[in-house]
C-alpha cells in the first residue's frame, strides 16, 4: 500500500497500548500481538512507568489477581536503567551488563524500520527469560519488554510462539502514521498536534497570486494554548509527500493550564487557496505572512484574509 492512500484518522492500536495522555511518547509500531490484547497495569489502569501487562483483559485481571503466571503475557515499562543514546542505536555493552545476572545470556541486536532493539535470552535460575530492549529515537527512551512465562509446561510453546511472533512481525508504523503516533496527524492544509492527549489545530495557506500565506493555531480538543515564537518555509522531506511546501511552526504549548508546558515544533503541509480561512473566535493565534524574496515569512501589520 503505498502511504498516499492511508487514512490518517484511523485510530492507532499502538496508542490503546501505549496511550498518549501519558508523558511519554509512544513508540511508532503496529505491533504483531493477538487483537484480543489490551494494556493493564497492577491498579487496572494504564501507566508505562509503573509497567503494563499486554494480553486478555479477563486473563490479566486474573493473573493479578492471584499473583499467578498461568498464563503467556508481554510485560511493558519504560526502562530506568537504560536509556539510547545515539539515534538508531543501543548500547549493547549497557544492555548485557545490566542482564549479567542471567545464566546463559545472549543479546542479539536488530531493528523494526529506524527503531533499534536489543533481544536477550537467558535463565534466572529455573526460570527461562526472554526480554526486549526497544530505542524510541526520541528523548533517549528506551522500552523494555518481556514475556512472562506460563507455570504449566505445556503452554510453553505458545508462549514462545507469541513472543517470536511480536519479535519478528511487529513493524515500524508507515510514516503518515508515524507522524500521527508521534503527535502530528498531518492533512494537507493543517495538521492536527497531540500533547498528552490533548489537541491543537494547525493551519497553514497559500495564496500563489498574492505570495501570501496564512498560520492559524486553535484549540482543537481539551484544555491546551499555544504562543507562536517562530515558522518558516520548507520542503516535506519524507518520502510521503516529498518536496511539497510546508510550514515549520515553533511555539509554547501548554496543557491544562500549565501541567505540561513545552516548546515544540509542527509542521503543516500547505494548501493552495485562493481565499483564507476565516479567523476562530477560539484562535489562539491567527497572521497573514509575506514571503520576501529569500523565502523567509514576514509578518503583515495589517492583515487581509
Amino acid at each position: 500500500m503505498f502511504s498516499e492512500e492511508i487514512d490518517v484518522t484511523q485510530d492507532l492500536r499502538i496508542l490503546q497500548l501505549l496511550p498518549r495522555d501519558q508523558v511519554v511518547t509512544p513508540l511508532p509500531i503496529d505491533p504483531a500481538i493477538p487483537e484480543d490484547f489490551i494494556a493493564l497495569d497492577l491498579n487496572g489502569k494504564q501507566d508505562v512507568c509503573l509497567g503494563m501487562w499486554w494480553g486478555p483483559k479477563d486473563i490479566i485481571r486474573t493473573a493479578l489477581k492471584e499473583r499467578s503466571e498461568k498464563w503467556p503475557l508481554i510485560f511493558v515499562k519504560l526502562s530506568s536503567s537504560i536509556s539510547q543514546k545515539e539515534y538508531g542505536k543501543l548500547d549493547i555493552e549497557a544492555i548485557k551488563r545490566e542482564c549479567s545476572i542471567l545464566e546463559e545470556m545472549t543479546c542479539q541486536s536488530g531493528n523494526w524500520g529506524a527503531l533499534p532493539y536489543a533481544l536477550v535470552e537467558g535463565s534466572f535460575g529455573d526460570k527461562k527469560m526472554n526480554c526486549l530492549f526497544v530505542g524510541n529515537n526520541q528523548n533517549g527512551i528506551v522500552y523494555f519488554f518481556s514475556l512472562m512465562h506460563p507455570e504449566d509446561k505445556k503452554l510453553e510453546p505458545s508462549a514462545m510462539a507469541l513472543w517470536d511472533r511480536f519479535v519478528k512481525e511487529t513493524k515500524q508504523l508507515p510514516e503518515p502514521l508515524f507522524f500521527k503516533c508521534l503527535g502530528q496527524e498531518m492533512h494537507i492544509g493543517h495538521t492536527i498536534s497531540d500533547s498528552a492527549g490533548r489537541k491543537l489545530l494547525f493551519k497553514a495557506e497559500y495564496n500563489e497570486e498574492k505570495n501570501l500565506v496564512l498560520i492559524s493555531v486553535e484549540p482543537h480538543e481539551g484544555t491546551i494554548d499555544f504562543q507562536y515564537s517562530a515558522a518558516e518555509l520548507c520542503k516535506m522531506g519524507a518520502n510521503w509527500h516529498q518536496n511539497e511546501d510546508m510550514v515549520k511552526i515553533n511555539g509554547m504549548i501548554s496543557v491544562e493550564n500549565g501541567w505540561i508546558n513545552s516548546n515544540q515544533t509542527t509542521s503543516v503541509l500547505l494548501k493552495k487557496t485562493k481565499t483564507f480561512s476565516k479567523r476562530s473566535k477560539d484562535a489562539d493565534y491567527h497572521q497573514v505572512f509575506k514571503i520576501n524574496e529569500e523565502g523567509k515569512l514576514i509578518p503583515l501589520k495589517t492583515q487581509s484574509t
